[in-house]
């Protein structure tokens, strides 16, 4: 019985580990929910009506802390191992990456919406008012790092660190997939859990080739910004206003423009993500005479 508990090294198995961090999380989101309103109420104050808006920002960044210093807790007190290992170390290389990150994220989104200006899925609709996109802006920052030490870095972390680093990608992906299952539109098709899948094998793949957390999150951050608060398009189902704005064209198939759920439903991504997979598979192939890359170097297999 012991030994379906811990292993070897006299650690939690993993499978336990991530089952009581995925129950933390739960639990921490939903009583940060009803917390946040408790709290909204107390000073007199409406929830929030529109889904990105500076009490929303708020909501966010106190949640990222949240769940930050949940990960660090794990990390320490089941992994025992360092918080850093999840690939936290910032240095001007780092911070490099991460700027390359950003601008991958955006660039396959300009890429997406222009093939579908391009095919007619696409409308362009004006210029949208310029404090709009501020409060989405600032939530992106907050969600995207708050998902990815979650997803990348502890989850697909602990699995690397046992050696089943495909087993990993595989999860996270599920688990980032299945962060998203209320958003709007979310099941209007098979399209839009498919390519979040798609979207969290890219980020892990961002993670394993980077070594840090910044890459991915800095990937993420860029392409919720572009879609959202640059070109106004539906963000994983959420609509917004954008500084440049383009609509669904309404005669157009669903499984080209993604629908009610916006680039990320639409067949067209799938292409962009895949081939941006395949991208990443190659680096990694490349550099898989050099070593695992990122892999901590305080990191001992474990049963």
């Amino acid at each position: 019985m012991w030994g379906i508990l811990r292993a070897r090294d006299e650690r939690i198995r993993t499978v336990w580990r991530l089952l009581v961090f995925v129950v933390g999380l739960v639990a921490l989101a939903v009583g940060m929910s009803y917390g946040f309103g408790w709290v909204l109420r107390a000073l007199g104050m409406s929830p929030p009506r529109q889904l990105l808006s500076w009490k929303v920002v708020t909501y966010y960044a106190v949640l990222s802390a949240t769940w930050f210093v949940w990960v660090g807790l794990c990390r320490r007190f089941m992994d025992h191992r360092t918080v850093a290992s999840l690939g936290l170390s910032v240095s001007g290389q780092e911070a490099l990456a991460a700027g390359g990150g950003g601008l991958l994220g955006g660039g396959l989104v300009f890429v997406g919406v222009g093939i579908l200006f391009i095919c007619g899925g696409y409308e362009y609709a004006g210029i949208g008012r310029f404090p709009a996109p501020l409060a989405p802006a600032a939530t992106f920052v907050f969600a995207a790092f708050a998902e990815e030490i979650t997803c990348r870095g502890y989850m697909l972390q602990n699995l690397r660190d046992i050696g089943r680093p495909v087993l990993g990608v595989l999860l996270s992906s599920a688990v980032f997939s299945i962060f998203h299952t209320i958003n709007p539109a979310m099941w209007s098709s098979f399209l839009p859990p498919l390519n979040l899948f798609l979207t969290g094998i890219l980020l892990a793949l961002a993670y394993i080739a980077s070594g840090n957390i910044w890459f991915p999150t800095a990937l993420h951050y860029g392409w919720n910004l572009v879609e959202g608060p640059v070109l106004g398009t539906r963000v994983s189902g959420i609509a917004m206003e954008g500084w440049l704005n383009f609509d669904v064209v309404s005669t157009a198939p669903g499984w080209l423009t993604g629908g009610g759920f916006g680039l990320e439903g639409s067949v067209v991504a799938t292409g962009v993500q895949c081939t941006a997979i395949c991208g990443f598979l190659i680096v990694l192939w490349r550099s898989s005479s050099e070593g695992p890359p990122g892999q901590s170097c305080d990191e001992a297999p474990q049963a």
